[in-house]
């Protein structure tokens, strides 16, 4: 026999209100007393389309943007001395949009005599566009 769900909708809303906040997840979970692990079981089963988990997981994802928005907003309204710790977080929380980017001036060598499609094929497999192309 399976063992009754910790799941109430209340419950839900307060991991989500925290999120909110800019907590993280392990942080939420450890201020409402429950795992890690039982949320992250709640969140695959909202992504299989169970309720109410479902519900849970759209929450949990409005709350996370929210927090993300607040932190974007403390980022671009101190500038780089205050909003230090705004940019930080957002590198690791969001990375796709604020991971620092590299820029690396790619040469040919004259000795192999690289035409310009091979030098750039090369700078792609190690993740590195052309400048414009980003």
């Amino acid at each position: 026999m399976a063992r009754p769900t910790l799941y109430t909708s209340e419950l839900a809303a307060a991991i989500c209100d925290i999120v909110a906040t800019g907590a993280t997840m392990e942080r939420a979970c450890a201020r409402k007393g429950i795992g890690y692990r039982t949320v992250k079981e709640w969140k695959r089963k909202g992504r299989d389309g169970e309720e109410p988990f479902a519900d849970f997981l759209e929450m949990l994802e409005i709350a996370e943007a929210e927090a993300l928005s607040q932190l974007e907003t403390s980022a671009h309204s101190k500038g780089l001395d205050d909003g230090y710790l705004a940019v930080k977080i957002l590198e690791r929380r969001a990375p796709e949009t604020w991971q620092p980017r590299q820029i690396v001036r790619l040469e040919k060598d004259a000795e192999k005599n690289m035409t310009d499609e091979e030098l750039q094929a090369i700078a792609a497999t190690h993740g590195f566009v052309k400048k414009g192309e980003d």
